[in-house]
């Protein structure tokens, strides 16, 4: 469990910087993937940093994920 939190700090970490430089939008949504089959996403989120956080949060708590990172992000107009 302890390797798990590491390994999603560091995605969070890693990802919240390549999120710093995105253009605001009305809302967002993300999609985060770990090993295999793991998945995790957000919908309508004020920022892109939060549906981030949330995708990865969703992704995290699946049985047996590991590693998991965001794979793409996309604003809703």
């Amino acid at each position: 469990m302890k390797k798990l939190m590491i390994a999603a700090g560091a995605a969070l970490i890693a990802s919240t910087a390549f999120l710093a430089s995105a253009p605001e939008a009305s809302a967002w949504g993300c999609e985060a993937r770990g090993n295999g089959t793991t998945r995790g996403w957000s919908t309508r989120y004020p920022t892109r940093a939060a549906a981030a956080n949330r995708a990865l949060r969703e992704c995290i708590r699946r049985p047996g994920a590991r590693r998991c990172v965001i794979t793409y992000c996309d604003p809703y107009r």
